[in-house]
């Protein structure tokens, strides 16, 4: 229970960090766009048959009932952010109450894996293998950037320790 906690504290610091960390907002209020242009061309995640995209309309109809949620108010704009809880995912989501948008997709079951085919334990090899040698390191963050997305990925000791598709920004 202790773990889970801790787990939930941090996947929630990465959240706030996303949402408030750049110091980028819109003062007039407006959101975040639902569908955009060229997402298809960044990294998706599929879970259970459903693509989910950063940046992308948040479908929670095709997806099974979440263990929970944990609603918060955005610190930039005016609506919330929600995480949603799979159990071995998360789904972070900006909500202004007419649409929800992906903002973020956590692994937390080492036995998913990306599209590609990367899952948590996996070596630092096959890191590079499969997303080449194209990305920015930011201590135990590697970030590869493609179209409107990021792919986090955390090493430590060279092992993937945490994997995470972000809307770049």
């Amino acid at each position: 229970m202790k773990k889970f906690l801790i787990l939930m504290l941090t996947v929630l610091l990465l959240v706030s960090l996303c949402a408030c960390g750049t110091g980028e907002g819109d003062p007039s209020g407006s959101t975040p766009s639902g569908d955009i242009q060229g997402a298809a061309k960044g990294y998706v995640f599929v879970y259970k048959g459903a693509e989910l995209t950063p940046g992308v309309q948040f479908q929670p109809d095709a997806l099974p009932e979440p263990e929970y949620e944990y609603t918060a108010p955005n610190c930039a704009l005016a609506g919330n952010d929600v995480v949603y809880n799979y159990g071995d995912i998360e789904v972070a989501v900006y909500s202004d109450g007419k649409s929800d948008t992906i903002q973020s997709v956590y692994i937390i079951d080492p036995n998913l894996t990306t599209p590609e085919g990367l899952a948590l334990g996996d070596g630092l090899t096959k890191v590079t293998q499969l997303y080449g040698d194209s990305y920015t390191q930011n201590g135990a963050e590697w970030q590869f950037a493609k179209g409107n997305m990021v792919l986090c990925v955390m090493i430590q000791d060279d092992y993937v320790t945490g994997i995470e598709y972000l809307l770049a920004g």
